[in-house]
């Protein structure tokens, strides 16, 4: 795996494969709401000030 020189996580994702570690990647988070409807809501609610 290689990282680009402009990622924000690149001196934590250096130290850690330094002592040791190994630099994965894995897919992103989704989400799959149980009730459509209240995370419509839940969501216009958290974005209503942006």
């Amino acid at each position: 795996m290689s990282v680009a020189g402009d990622d924000p996580h690149l001196g934590l994702i250096q130290f850690k494969v330094g002592t040791g570690g190994e630099a994965v990647e894995y897919p992103g988070e989704w989400d799959l709401p149980i009730n459509p409807i209240l995370h419509k809501a839940f969501d216009w609610y958290m974005n209503r000030g942006k």
